[in-house]
C-alpha cells in the first residue's frame, strides 16, 4: 500500500470509521479501522458487528492494499498534522508509516484477515429519498425518543416505509411524527425499529440522493442501511413491537391556539425556574391570555403571552418535554392544542411534523 491525499479528507475518513466502532468492544479486532486503497480512493470501514460505517475519499494509490490500524491511535495521531500539505501513506513490513513533511509517524497493523468483513450480508435496495429531507425527518422525530436504554424499543425511530416515508419516535410521555415522500422501488410495506443515536449521527452525512437499503431472514428485515454519496452505515435494528401511536395523531380538538414558537419558550423557560422535579407548569387560557404559573417550596413564578382563541381551558405540562419539542422546530408560530386529559398538540405551523405531549394531572384534578 502506498498513497497520498489531503489531510482532511484523512481526518474525515477515520471520523466517519469510528462512529461504528463501540467505546468498548466486544473483541481487540473491533478497535480497528480498515483501511483500502484502490482505484484512486481510500476505503475507511469501522464496526462493532451491529453498526457498520465506511466512507471513500479521494487520493492519489501508488499501490493498493488493506491495513487494519488501532483506530484510537490513528485518530489521535492524524487530527495532530496541521496544514494542507498531503499526507503520504506507504506500508512497511507490519507497519503503516504517515509522512507530512518532516511529520512523521508509525503504527503497527492489526491482523486485517480476522476482521469481521460480511456483517452487513445481502442488502436490497427499497428506495430513494432525498438526503436533506430525510435528515429533517430523523431530525424531528428523535427529539421525542427515549434516552433510557433500558427500553429499547422506546430508543428506536420507527420508520413506516410505504407509498410514504414516515418517521416516529416517543418516549410514553411525548410523542412525534413526520412524513416525506420518496421514490420507492417498487410496493414495500416495512416497519423498522431503527436505533435512534445512530440515525441522528448518520443523518448528519447525508445529503443529495440517499440509497436506503434493508436485508431480511426469514423472520422479517433485520438491517437496515443507508448510502448516501461517499458515505455507506448500516444497523442491526432493535427488535420488538413499537408502541401504537399513530391512531393518537387524529384524535384532534377544535381549540387550536395559534402562538409566537419564541414566546412559549420563553414563557415556560421563565416558569420552569420554580418548577420543581416532577412538578408541572400550570397553563390557564382564558380571554385571549394564557398564563403560565409554576412553584414549589422555594418560590413561585408566572408570566403572561397573547393567545388568538378565547376558549377556556387549564392544564399542566413538563416543561422541560415541552421545550425540547419547541426547540426542535424551526418554524416562527405554533400550533398548541390543549386537549383536556388527552395529548396536547404542539405542531409548527410548516411542514408535515406533528408533536403530541402528555399532560401532567394538576393538584386537585
Amino acid at each position: 500500500m502506498k498513497l497520498s491525499l489531503d489531510p482532511a479528507d484523512l481526518k474525515e475518513a477515520i471520523r466517519f470509521a469510528q462512529t461504528a466502532i463501540a467505546g468498548r468492544p466486544a473483541y481487540p479486532i473491533l478497535t480497528g479501522v480498515l483501511l483500502e486503497a484502490s482505484e484512486d480512493l481510500l476505503t475507511a470501514s469501522g464496526t462493532d458487528e451491529l453498526r457498520v460505517a465506511r466512507v471513500h475519499v479521494p487520493a492519489l494509490v501508488e499501490a493498493g492494499g488493506v491495513a487494519l490500524i488501532h483506530a484510537t491511535y490513528l485518530a489521535q495521531a492524524v487530527n495532530k498534522l496541521k496544514g494542507r500539505a498531503p499526507v503520504l501513506i506507504q506500508e512497511d513490513g507490519e507497519k503503516l508509516r504517515f509522512a507530512q513533511g518532516k511529520t512523521k509517524f508509525t503504527l503497527h497493523k492489526m491482523p486485517a484477515d480476522e476482521y469481521p468483513r460480511k456483517v452487513e450480508g445481502e442488502m436490497k435496495t427499497i428506495g430513494h429519498v432525498s438526503g436533506e429531507a430525510f435528515s429533517n425527518l430523523v431530525r424531528t422525530a428523535e427529539v421525542a425518543v427515549s434516552k433510557d436504554e433500558a427500553l429499547p424499543a422506546l430508543c428506536a425511530v420507527n420508520l413506516e416505509l410505504g407509498v410514504e416515508l414516515a418517521a416516529l419516535g416517543t418516549d410514553r410521555y411525548r410523542m412525534g411524527m413526520n412524513v416525506i415522500d420518496w421514490d420507492p422501488a417498487g410496493e414495500v410495506d416495512y416497519r423498522l425499529n431503527t436505533p435512534a443515536s445512530w440515525l441522528k449521527g448518520v443523518a448528519k452525512n447525508i445529503a443529495g440522493d440517499t440509497e436506503l437499503l434493508i436485508s431480511e431472514d426469514k423472520s422479517g428485515p433485520n438491517r437496515f442501511g443507508i448510502v448516501s454519496g461517499a458515505y455507506s452505515a448500516s444497523t442491526t435494528l432493535i427488535a420488538g413491537d413499537y408502541p401504537k401511536i399513530r391512531s393518537l395523531f387524529t384524535n384532534r380538538a377544535q381549540d387550536v391556539h395559534l402562538l409566537d414558537r419564541q414566546e412559549l419558550i420563553d414563557a415556560l423557560d421563565f416558569v420552569g425556574v420554580m418548577s420543581e422535579r416532577n412538578t408541572p407548569v400550570r397553563i390557564t387560557g382564558q380571554d385571549g391570555v394564557l398564563t403560565f404559573e409554576a412553584g414549589g417550596t422555594e418560590g413561585e413564578s408566572t408570566t403572561e403571552i397573547a393567545s388568538d382563541c378565547d376558549e377556556p381551558f387549564q392544564i399542566g405540562l413538563n416543561p422541560s418535554l415541552a421545550l425540547d419539542l419547541l426547540r426542535a422546530m424551526d418554524t416562527e408560530q405554533v400550533r398548541f392544542v390543549p386537549n383536556g386529559s388527552k395529548p396536547i398538540y404542539i405542531t409548527p405551523t410548516e411542514g408535515n411534523t406533528e408533536y403530541l405531549l402528555m399532560p401532567v394531572r394538576l393538584p386537585g384534578q
